[in-house]
Formats: structure tokens, C-alpha cells, sequence
């Protein structure tokens, strides 16, 4: 678009140095931004992101001292206006005709429609549901009993959201074992930067069914994905909970720093890790998880210090079994028995039949003369 100002007679109107006009930035889409003008010798700006030029005044006719500005609107449609559409003719020099005043005003405040704003854009790495056009696309496997091994194994790393857990599940109840191991990389690796807000089902199946193998190649497997550098954060629960189910030995360096991780399910799984990890977790880094706010985070610290004997422990030990035994806490216990301690958990095997086989067994395995007395009296319980 191109509109010519009234013109100045530089005779009669001192021109300023600086003269400044704005716009307002919302009716072209940009910024408010100003137009400069440096005394009277024609000079392009820039003014919106366009180029304005300022032309040297003149004395003939018409034509007497003009300012033309040349603007490109930064529309999708680029609106132009043949040049000298807003002349208006004037008799009197250096007298701006009101009516040019008029149409640059109305021109200048024009407003371009505002686009609707747009949905938020979907997030690639969100969790997928699949929908029913998604299942079109990708039926589940319709008879995995008519697969054989090779073929449940070839369809994994490629599988969609539908049918990884079916054919997991396969690998898991025909004992495919090492064979499937290769796969199930292949199928973390596939989705390698995703989860970033958590694990997709895709990662869920792959890590758990690496830690349910239970193999030498699948705990191999199983310690190269939590020990890649390229491990999201968000998916490290997931992957530590896992490492304590296959009974991974990570590094201890590793496991020290995840003591003190913020989440508490990230911190109970490091204490549970630190039974088997090499070098050793020191005894005085696991005894910061005697005062954790999180029961599970305490209970783990005080089972593992149990196992490797620490009398910290003790007091702590004795107080879950009379809160709610395990498993775990009889097995503590038992690593650092005493006299106190064989009758403590004497009493729970006569409370807790569930328990009373592990419990008979730890106190003959002991040694202790009083362990075998607790024991025949268990015996002669119905």
C-alpha cells in the first residue's frame, strides 16, 4: 500500500530533527515501532519490519514536498494500493489537506481479523490409548496359540500398542527365555526417547518381561537399559523397580546417589539394590534411611542393614515384625539372631501360621541351643 503525507514547506515550518510516529502493533500482527525521521534528505527506514521511504521535499506544483510512505502489510494476502491513490490535490503549499489525514488514519488502524487460536498441539510422547480405528488398523493377535515361538518372537519389536501385551504374556508362559531377549531390546530401544511424561505400555511390557525371564542374557539386558546415560529420568522408577525384581548387582557409585533421589519409590528400591551391588553401599550412607519420612523407604533400609548384620537395625526390625511380619523381616532378622530375637519371632510363628515354616527354618539354621527349643515347640503346633 502507498500513501503520500501532506507535504512541508521547509520555508515557512521548521522541520525537526526527529519526528516519531507509531502504530499500534496488534492491528498488522507485529510490534509497535517507530518511524524515525532524520532530517530532510530522502533515506529508507525501517518501520514494522518494512521498508520506508522518505522522500526530499520539493517545490513544484502537485508534487511539493512529499513524504511518501511504502508499507507491505504482513497479511497472508498482501493488500497494495496503486501508487498516489490517497493524493489529494491541495493549493496552498506546506497546508496538509485534512482529507489525506483522514484516509492514512483509517488505513493505519485497520485491523486484520484475528485467526482463531489454534487446539494445543497433541504431545508425541503423551501415553496412547488405543482406539477402535487403531485396533482396525492393528488387530490383536487372533490366535497366539497357532504362533510358534519364532513367529511370537519375530512380531515383538514391530508390535503396536495392542498386542505387545498378549505377546509378552506368550513369552512369558512358553518359556521362550534367551531367545526372546533380543526382541525385547529391540522393542525398547524402538520407542528411545519417549515416556517423558511416563512410561508407555510399549516400555512397561519390555522391562518387566526382561525381569521376569529371570536369565543370565536377560539381567545382562536388563542392566545395560538403566545403565545408559540416555535413560529418561521419568522411566527410572520403573527400570529400578524391575532391576529388584531380576536381582540386578549394579554399581554401588550409582546406587549411593539414588539414596538421597526425591521419590521415594526411587529411594526404597536403591536400599533393596544395595544388598547385591559392588563395592558396597558404606554403612553410614545406609543409615540415612533409618530417619526417611516414607515407611517403605525405612522398612527397605532397615531389611537390607539386617542382612548384612548392622545392630542399628535391630530395634527397628523388632518393632515391623509387631507391626505387620514379612517375609523379609523374619529373613533380617535371622542375620543377626539372639536370645531376644529367637523368642521374638517364636511368638510370631504361634500368631502368624503363614510364616511359621520360614521361621522354623531360620531357627535351625541358626545354631543357637535356644533356637532349638523354640523349634519343638513350634513342631507341636497343629
Amino acid at each position: 500500500m502507498a500513501v503520500l503525507i501532506a507535504p512541508i514547506d521547509n520555508s515557512n515550518h521548521a522541520i525537526p530533527n526527529d519526528l516519531n510516529a507509531t502504530t499500534s502493533g496488534e492491528s498488522y500482527g507485529c510490534r509497535t515501532q517507530t518511524l524515525r525521521r532524520m532530517g530532510a534528505s530522502g533515506r529508507n527506514v525501517l518501520w514494522c519490519g518494512v521498508d520506508v521511504q522518505l522522500a526530499p521535499p520539493c517545490h513544484n506544483g502537485a508534487g511539493r514536498s512529499l513524504e511518501t510512505l511504502r508499507r507491505s502489510c504482513m497479511d497472508p494476502v498482501r493488500r497494495t494500493c496503486r501508487r498516489g491513490s490517497f493524493r489529494q490535490p491541495w493549493n496552498k503549499p506546506g497546508v496538509a489537506s485534512p482529507i489525506v489525514g483522514r484516509d492514512l488514519n483509517k488505513a493505519l488502524s485497520r485491523k486484520t481479523p484475528r485467526t482463531p487460536r489454534e487446539p494445543r498441539q497433541p504431545d508425541l510422547f503423551e501415553e496412547r490409548i488405543p482406539t477402535r480405528s487403531s485396533i482396525g488398523r492393528h488387530p490383536p493377535v487372533p490366535d497366539v496359540e497357532g504362533l510358534d515361538d519364532q513367529e511370537i518372537v519375530a512380531r515383538i519389536p514391530s508390535a503396536s500398542v495392542a498386542q505387545v501385551q498378549v505377546l509378552c504374556d506368550q513369552v512369558l508362559a512358553r518359556g521362550i527365555g534367551d531367545d526372546a531377549v533380543p526382541a525385547l531390546e529391540a522393542l525398547w530401544k524402538r520407542f528411545f526417547g519417549f515416556g517423558i511424561s511416563g512410561p508407555l505400555r510399549e516400555q512397561r511390557c519390555a522391562l518387566n518381561t526382561l525381569a521376569k525371564v529371570g536369565t543370565q542374557s536377560s539381567r545382562q539386558a536388563l542392566a545395560r537399559i538403566i545403565d545408559s546415560p540416555d535413560l529418561i529420568d521419568v522411566l527410572l522408577p520403573l527400570a529400578l523397580e524391575c532391576a529388584t525384581e531380576a536381582n540386578l548387582a549394579l554399581s554401588g557409585q550409582r546406587v549411593t546417589c539414588w539414596l538421597e533421589d526425591s521419590r521415594s519409590a526411587v529411594r526404597a528400591c536403591a536400599f533393596v539394590l544395595a544388598r547385591n551391588c559392588t563395592p558396597a553401599v558404606p554403612k553410614y550412607e545406609l543409615e540415612k534411611g533409618l530417619h526417611d519420612p516414607e515407611g517403605s523407604v525405612r522398612r527397605a533400609c532397615l531389611t537390607t542393614m539386617g542382612l548384612f548384620g548392622h545392630e542399628g537395625a535391630k530395634p527397628g526390625l523388632l518393632a515391623e515384625l509387631e507391626k505387620g511380619p514379612t517375609s523379609e523381616i523374619v529373613t533380617a532378622l535371622a542375620g543377626m539372631v539372639d536370645d531376644d530375637i529367637i523368642t521374638r519371632l517364636g511368638r510370631c510363628a504361634m500368631k502368624h501360621a503363614r510364616l511359621r515354616e520360614q521361621i522354623v527354618e531360620e531357627l535351625v539354621c541358626s545354631g543357637e541351643p535356644r533356637a532349638h527349643k523354640v523349634v519343638e515347640r513350634l513342631k507341636g503346633l497343629k
